[in-house]
């Protein structure tokens, strides 16, 4: 008898969890085609084949929500870029420039750059909401993500203690200053932006790697 209820509790918990699963991504797929703003509450729990208090009660509100997907989608992305730093042989910068990628991928595919500006804009407004903190934290993982490549990838005449870290947090302040300038830009695409991107990047690494090669050019990796 207790092990029929632990069973009917574990297929309730599945249940759940595939609903949930289900309502995360409707909501990601709408709030990236259509803006955050557009969508409803009723429309998601709709595309997801659940009542809007179902919706509610999983997630609390809209916000909420939003937070979920991003959360959600972010631990993909750290997949996806830890089998990119695992299987990586090829050199430094083009690695870096594959990891960056894939964080722009997975930004471009939540929100909209509207969307995404008035995010921005939170962290003016609200600088101790629980929004800022989440992203904070998205920002150290990725930049962690980061400095593990390099720690890997550096070669030994140049690795000193702190070298990996310190570029790690040059190089993703760069990209997260890239990504504003991104955002508020209608006319750049993701192509453009990339293409900037690993010109910073080949730039800087070149200081670091071979100080005599020229500057990179716009969509140069090296890759």
């Amino acid at each position: 008898m207790f092990e029929a209820r632990e069973k009917k509790l574990g297929l309730r918990a599945q249940k759940h969890l595939r609903r949930r699963a289900g309502i995360l991504r409707v909501a990601q797929q709408l709030f990236s085609s259509k803006g955050y703003d557009d969508t409803r509450m009723s429309e998601i729990a709709e595309q997801a084949g659940v009542t809007t208090p179902t919706v509610f009660n999983n997630f609390g509100s809209k916000v909420e929500l939003l937070l979920a997907v991003i959360v959600t989608a972010h631990e993909a992305a750290c997949a996806r870029a830890d089998e990119t730093r695992a299987a990586w042989r090829g050199d430094v910068a083009g690695g870096v420039c594959k990891i960056l990628r894939v964080y722009l991928e997975n930004m471009d595919g939540i929100l909209s750059k509207q969307a995404w500006r008035l995010a921005e804009a939170s962290y003016i407004t609200m600088p101790d909401s629980e929004f800022v903190r989440m992203f904070a934290s998205i920002d150290e993982r990725n930049a962690a993500q980061l400095e593990a490549f390099l720690a890997q990838a550096l070669p030994d005449r140049v690795m000193r203690p702190g070298i990996p870290a310190l570029l790690a947090r040059t190089i993703y302040s760069t990209w997260l200053a890239r990504y504003v300038e991104f955002i508020r830009d209608d006319e750049q695409d993701p192509e453009e932006f990339q293409g900037l991107v690993e010109r910073d990047v080949t730039g800087l690494l070149a200081l670091i790697l071979d100080p005599a090669a020229p500057p990179a050019r716009a969509g140069q990796s090296g890759a």
